[in-house]
């Protein structure tokens, strides 16, 4: 995947972290050409809804290839639809750096991908909180309203609604995330550290500009005045909006995740 005068990168993630923000903020970088979910399964899209939207899901591009190359040449597909991004990363003659998005469950259900962008990404991006049991509250939280970000709200209104949670929902998805994270947290020990960078969701809300600052000089691209239409919901802590917070949290640690967060 890499080029000449374009640089690529991952962004290793899962839901509720701040990633699409984050994508967005990249894409008002006049160097670099980002994308959200690339490898999302959507049959109602074609393309991303966030930051750069001129390149097809893979699962369509995929689609309109051969049964052969789909079942059994994955990594030659994974070749030409990473040549066609970046065919469209040099249309932009300022472009430094291009990459997407990609979830771990994007990752496990896409055989070879690692493989192939272990070996062929300059950078890798592994976003995750600190605190995984407010991320696995955010998750459950959103799949209960149906609402993950404020653009979503007709109203405008950012503030989240009271309410309580399932605790079996919520412990486990925390599981779930304690073991995705720490999976691939062991994939990437491997890989030499000058091509991996670990950001914190919540360094992104309280020093955003300094870990912005970290995170370009990964990318080798200057520092950049930064914008998002991207509207975030408020940055309520988990136990103003969910109502079984402590219950949650004396669960969790009865459960033996406390150490987690």
């Amino acid at each position: 995947m890499s080029d000449n005068k374009i640089q690529s990168y991952v962004i290793f993630t899962t839901q509720r972290t701040g990633s699409t923000w984050l994508c967005d903020i990249l894409h008002s970088h006049k160097s670099i050409k980002s994308y959200t979910e690339l490898f999302r399964i959507n049959p109602d899209a074609d393309f991303p809804r966030y930051a750069s939207t001129d390149m097809k899901l893979f699962e369509h591009f995929a689609k309109s290839s051969s049964f052969l190359k789909r079942t059994f040449l994955k990594e030659h597909l994974y070749k030409e639809y990473f040549t066609e991004l970046f065919s469209m990363a040099r249309s932009s003659p300022k472009c430094r750096s291009a990459g997407f998005k990609l979830m771990y469950s994007q990752e496990k259900r896409n055989r070879g991908l690692w493989g192939y962008l272990s070996q062929n990404t300059d950078k890798i991006i592994h976003l995750k909180r600190k605190n995984l049991l407010n991320r696995a509250i955010s998750k459950v939280y959103m799949e209960s309203t149906g609402i993950a970000h404020a653009n979503e709200v007709a109203s405008g209104d950012t503030s989240k609604p009271k309410g309580s949670l399932d605790i079996e929902k919520v412990l486990d998805e925390l599981k779930k995330d304690i073991s995705e994270s720490s999976s691939f947290s062991k994939k990437i020990t491997a890989l030499p550290p000058e091509r991996v960078i670990t950001i914190y969701y919540e360094d992104l809300i309280e020093n955003l500009d300094i870990t912005l600052k970290k995170l370009y000089n990964f990318l080798e691209v200057p520092f950049h005045h930064y914008s998002s239409n991207f509207k975030k919901l408020s940055n309520e802590q988990p136990e103003d909006y969910v109502l079984n917070y402590h219950v949650l949290k004396a669960a969790a640690i009865e459960n033996k995740l406390i150490a987690n967060f």
